[in-house]
């Protein structure tokens, strides 16, 4: 991809050092080299790590071990471009303690169109552990407990405190991965705030009002009526829906509608909150507008008792686990720093702020966790919060205080790590060396052992796109490759870069076209059909719309 330098911010920006022959850092920081590795592309490796977590290229400068510096810029797929002049001087009025706020997604890349033979494998498994592994079994290399990062100087952590009740007035230390700029000569004006500022006090902004049963779609002349409309639908769906609403624009990566089991929570046009029923799109409960912003939904927690969270702003709207609409409490507003990211990648909201503290979302309150040296928080579930590095061991951050670090087990005999794709949800993707020179090996591994739970070979290059795994479905994917994690199961479609889960199926494109594929086969779909979001009460939600209107509609299969 073409990148310009004049749309990348100052910050974060990396420097690259060379101590001694095969050895890198960056900022500081010593890199982890695999074996037969090269110490540079290690290091780019770590920074490109963060651009495909930031989703955006970001800045860095090469330092040769003869003193001379290369200002350039680093793509999430990789891409470098060098500059002809320096990187421009950080804002003066930020933090010497520059952020990395990581994204729940990389930037798609074209896939490899390689027609060689690749093929799908899985690991075996035991009766005395789902993962293949006995009870009293202990990984080669793998440390236990609290044990630290055989590649990193040990780092004693504490036990990470309890939600406070109000703002906290200190923040978790930052990861070491971030800048540290040179002080500069002058006084400085300290923040009043920095970090996560936790608001845990019941601080409703959007109440639901539980109408009558005549008058529940009499409250909003902005929210439509529930009314069959014409659809482009996929093959095997029906033309026309059972019932369609209105509902915010989705933003990118900004979805306005969740599904929380049988209860389908949608934004309106004019920003409220409303719960419908999936089999006939009546709406069971409304809500005031939400505060200005933009706005999202999104199904958390536990898939048996979801949480839904309304992200806006520089909080989060959390209404508790319902078992019946009727049920809910009201809302509680959760507070954080402006300038905070919040990424969806887990069971659980993961916010890192503008200072790289890192906190999970639980229950009513964040609760933070301190990252290790040169490690990214990548996705929190609802024991720990998964911090990984661009190649080689990850580290499980217990809510109870301790430290785990993970090594993963290789596909293969000889196979070599390449990078970290993804996690949350228990696994954590990993691209290895593949078993020729035009292949590479996409493993999914067990994040509390590191054994390979399946994997598949795949061309190489085309591995580089999201890695996509929807919280409670057993569908995962990235590039060609297709997961069934329930089954253990792999399949391979060279061409094809998947986009989306939902329904049992992977939506994605092969040749500009879309397609649907599952470990089975793939299925070409009409050119302008709409994608499945997601499945309600046995129905294929679909969105369509722009910018400046939406549409989502429930469309029952084919008979």
């Amino acid at each position: 991809m073409t990148i310009h330098a004049s749309g990348v911010p100052a910050t974060p920006l990396f420097v690259i050092e060379y101590p001694e022959e095969g050895v890198a850092t960056v900022d500081g920081t010593p890199v982890y080299v695999p074996e037969g590795g090269e110490a540079r592309h290690a290091a780019i490796d770590e920074v490109r790590f963060t651009a495909s977590l930031l989703d955006r290229p970001v800045r860095a400068i090469d330092v040769d071990p003869n003193g001379t510096r290369h200002p350039l810029l680093v793509d999430p797929d990789g891409t470098l471009t060098f500059l002809a002049e320096p990187h421009p001087d950080p804002d003066p009025d930020v933090p010497d303690e520059e952020a990395d706020t990581p994204s729940d997604e990389e930037d798609a890349a074209p896939t490899d169109d390689h027609d060689g033979a690749f093929g799908e494998w899985w690991a075996g498994t035991d009766e005395h552990d789902p993962h293949g592994r006995a009870p009293d079994e202990r990984v080669e290399g793998e440390p236990g407990g609290a044990e630290h990062d055989p590649y990193q100087a040990p780092n004693p952590l504490g036990t990470a405190p309890s939600p406070p009740e109000g703002p906290p007035s200190t923040t978790p230390p930052r990861s070491g991965r971030a800048r540290r700029r040179p002080a500069r000569s002058g006084s400085r004006v300290a923040p009043a705030a920095i970090g996560l500022a936790v608001a845990t006090a019941v601080t409703v902004v959007a109440v639901l009002v539980w109408p009558d049963d005549e008058s529940a779609e009499s409250r909003t002349s902005t929210t439509s009526r529930a009314e069959p409309a014409a659809v482009t639908a996929q093959t095997g769906r029906r033309q026309t829906s059972v019932w369609s609403r209105s509902i915010a624009p989705p933003g990118a990566g900004r979805p306005s509608v969740a599904a929380l089991g049988d209860v389908l929570a949608i934004l309106t046009p004019d920003r409220r909150v409303a719960l419908l029923d999936p089999h006939d799109g009546r709406i069971d409960g409304l809500g005031e507008p939400l505060p200005a912003g933009d706005a999202a939904l999104h199904a958390t927690g536990d898939p048996a008792a979801p949480v839904l969270v309304a992200e806006t702003g520089n909080r989060l709207v959390v209404w508790s686990p319902l078992r019946a609409p009727r049920s809910w409490r009201p809302p509680t507003t959760v507070e954080f720093a402006p300038g905070a990211h919040v990424s969806y990648a887990g069971a659980l909201p993961l916010v890192t702020g503008p200072d790289g503290s890192v906190a999970a979302l639980r229950g009513d309150g964040l609760f933070p966790v301190r990252l290790s040296p040169g490690t990214v928080a990548m996705a929190a579930d609802t024991a720990h919060v998964l911090a990984g590095r661009a190649a080689g061991p990850w580290e499980l951050l217990g809510f109870d205080g301790r430290t785990r670090v993970v090594a993963p087990l290789p596909p293969r005999p000889g196979a070599r790590i390449l990078r970290v794709a993804g996690g949350g949800h228990g696994v954590v993707a990993a691209v290895w060396s593949g078993p020729g020179d035009g292949s590479e090996t996409l493993a999914v591994h067990d994040s509390s052992s590191g054994r390979v739970l399946v994997g598949a070979d795949a061309p190489a290059g085309s591995l580089s796109s999201a890695w996509i795994h929807p919280n409670g479905d057993p569908l995962a994917a990235l590039g060609p490759v297709v997961f069934d994690l329930a089954e253990g199961r792999a399949s391979v479609t060279p061409g094809v870069v998947a986009r989306s889960v939902a329904g049992g199926r992977v939506y994605g494109t092969r040749d500009l076209h879309p397609v649907a594929v599952t470990t089975a086969g793939v299925l070409t779909l009409p050119d302008g059909a709409a994608i499945p979001w997601g499945v309600g009460a046995g129905r294929a939600l679909l969105l369509t719309g722009d910018g400046d209107r939406a549409m989502v509609h429930a469309v029952d299969p084919t008979l």
